[in-house]
């Protein structure tokens, strides 16, 4: 549905403005909603979507397609901050590094991605109490990194595993 809509058509519907990551239209969409006035309505993780022509778009989608001519399947908030379609601020992705990106529920677990089963967690891949355990998965096998002190230093592992499973992939 994306691919039917070309980058004349948006952008004689919308202003895109890279440095604040704000669209505004340039044409009234329907009768309410004035020119000028910011496009997108925000859903419940803070994403906003835009719709042009019957058409629902993902903001940041829409802003990378603007800017870079291709619609990726993966695109990454640099900063977590859903709502923030800065260019500067997205990167194209894949599942996995996306998935690492997300924000932390209120209880300490990660959203989307690895569970982590005690509320005093929250960091991807560890888990613990009085001792921390991390552990990566990579191709849907779990990878133990050891039992850790604090809960930073079990993170810290975490870390400098996915950035060395990055390095191997690439």
């Amino acid at each position: 549905m994306e691919n039917e809509l070309t980058k004349d058509r948006i952008l004689h519907c919308l202003n895109y403005n890279q440095e604040t990551g704000i669209f505004t239209w340039i044409i009234s969409p329907c009768h309410s909603v004035p020119i000028g006035k910011t496009a997108g309505t925000k859903l419940a993780r803070g994403y906003l979507h835009v719709r042009i022509d019957g058409h629902v778009i993902l903001a940041h989608r829409l802003a990378w397609f603007l800017i870079y001519g291709y619609w990726p399947i993966y695109i990454d908030h640099i900063n977590g901050n859903t709502g923030d379609n800065r260019i500067t601020n997205l990167r194209e992705s894949n599942n996995r590094k996306n998935q690492q990106n997300q924000k932390r529920h209120r209880a300490g677990k990660l959203v989307g991605a690895h569970r982590v089963r005690n509320r005093k967690g929250g960091d991807p891949g560890i888990s613990g109490g009085k001792s921390w355990k991390s552990v990566i998965c990579l191709n849907r096998k779990k990878i133990y990194l050891g039992v850790f002190k604090t809960a930073m230093d079990a993170h810290r592992a975490y870390i400098e595993a996915a950035k060395r499973l990055e390095e191997r992939i690439a």
